[in-house]
């Protein structure tokens, strides 16, 4: 007698779960370097997802994404507040995705006033004095970004079936994110961090820089809403400025940026991101940072035009970089120069290599604070082709080599002062031994060149620079 098992459908779902995992198993066997994780993208204060899309620059993250650089693939297109992630597992590289995650509400723009929420520090640190407690806990009922951001970190790993991520901050994300590592419960959920212009020793502002935050006698209003320093931009340090009226130009400083472990309950004045600091760097994460030296601002003095690259470094870093370029991409203003392509920290050509070879690569063989030249040659002709030949003290040399950058200054074809700012990957350059040869093709948008400024870069940042003005 022949015996027939009869399968109910919810016994046959039940095996689909562990079907699936078998696939993704066997997939991830063949196809998936154990390193590749998904990366994490974070955007800056006052900003959104758009600034990693800019329709006015081609950022570091468009230009990763048309490389298909180890073939990583952009997955949903921003990731808001409580997004669900749709798995990979059926993917051939189901881990080589790369998501660029929102901290603040949907929708948010540029100067909202409404309040988006808090850094946050999951309740160990709160402002002394009453009334800026009150306001910081009014706005951390609107969300801590570091949870937000470890929430979207725990659906990542569980879409991508992965156990790691990989992320690259901007600015004030770099802080969001090291909250999250620090007291959210991401120490083992992040291997690799690149923080690019992030103010990790905080920010130290003069009182007219930050009364011009405040939009104390400014014309154009403040930089930031009010809202932010009771949350933020106390947390990094920021003071606020209130006008003492009827007299406009005139102002008091509150002290805002005062926490301890008690809400509102006064006592010493402590640093919100000195005691992050002081957390150091837990779990199995590195860490490397990028500072600008380019800046595009009038009368400002951080050396990124936002951030002072001294404000950038993080002890337990890996390496700390800083390049000659501006803290984003943004069109000319009243008070600051455009920045954009290699003199935009978000859009260089040397961010874009720190990404591929550390962040996915995890080389770190491309380093050296000092790089052995014998000799740069360069050709500056308004009727040919820019030319640039390095020569190495040898082959060991040349392969330190991240990137080059070249700064032209000259007047444009109206005779007014410009500025030319190129930069190429090591990857494009002719390799002919110990010589590197560059052609950067006809540069016709400059004239008169008055200087030249020549920088070499490694992952530990400029290693040789060559300046000459006529």
């Amino acid at each position: 007698m022949d015996f027939k098992v009869k399968e109910e459908p919810a016994e046959i779902a039940s095996l689909v779960p562990f079907l699936l995992a078998r696939e993704y198993e066997f997939t991830h066997t063949l196809t998936e370097h154990y390193d590749y994780y998904p990366i994490v993208f974070l955007h800056g204060n006052n900003s959104n997802t758009r600034m990693w899309f800019s329709p006015d620059d081609y950022t570091v993250l468009e230009k990763l994404l048309d490389s298909h650089y180890r073939y990583y693939r952009m997955g949903d297109a921003t990731l808001d507040r409580d997004e669900p992630v749709g798995s990979t597992v059926h993917e051939i590289y189901p881990k080589r995705v790369i998501y660029n995650c929102e901290y603040y509400k949907p929708g948010f723009e540029s100067g909202d006033p409404n309040p988006q929420g808090v850094i946050g520090s999951n309740g160990h640190w709160w402002p002394i004095h009453p009334y800026d407690c009150g306001l910081y806990s009014a706005h951390m009922a609107e969300g801590e970004y570091a949870e937000e951001v470890a929430e979207h970190i725990n659906r990542i790993l569980a879409a991508t079936y992965s156990d790691k991520v990989h992320c690259v901050a901007h600015s004030m994300g770099g802080v969001v994110l090291r909250s999250a590592i620090v007291w959210y419960g991401c120490q083992e959920k992040v291997n690799r961090v690149l923080m690019i212009a992030t103010p990790n020793q905080g920010c130290h502002y003069t009182a007219g820089e930050e009364k011009f935050i405040a939009g104390v006698c400014v014309p154009t209003g403040p930089i930031c809403p009010n809202w932010m320093f009771y949350g933020e931009l106390g947390e990094l340090g920021v003071h606020r400025w209130v006008t003492d009226w009827p007299v406009p130009c005139i102002a008091t400083r509150l002290e805002n940026t005062c926490f301890n472990n008690t809400c509102g309950g006064g006592g010493e004045c402590l640093s919100w991101i000195g005691k992050l600091n002081e957390e150091g760097c837990p779990g199995s994460v590195k860490y490397a940072t990028i500072g600008g030296a380019r800046n595009p601002k009038i009368a400002v003095h951080p050396s990124d035009g936002v951030i002072d690259s001294s404000w950038v470094p993080l002890d337990c870093a890996t390496f700390n970089a800083v390049h000659y370029s501006s803290h984003s991409s943004g069109p000319s203003k009243w008070y600051e120069e455009a920045s954009y392509g290699e003199a935009s920290l978000t859009a260089c050509e040397y961010v874009l290599e720190y990404i591929k070879t550390w962040v996915i690569d995890g080389d770190e063989t491309r380093r050296g604070k000092e790089l052995n030249i014998i000799n740069i040659d360069y050709s500056i002709d308004p009727y040919s082709d820019f030319l640039l030949d390095i020569e190495f003290g040898d082959v060991q040399e040349l392969h330190k080599l991240l990137s080059v950058q070249v700064v032209l200054g000259g007047k444009d074809i109206y005779g007014s002062e410009s500025e030319k700012n190129i930069g190429a990957s090591y990857r494009v350059g002719e390799e002919n031994g110990r010589y590197l040869h560059y052609n950067f093709g006809h540069i016709d948008d400059i004239y008169d060149v008055s200087y030249i400024y020549i920088y070499l870069y490694t992952l530990d940042g400029i290693a040789y620079s060559l300046e000459e003005e006529w």
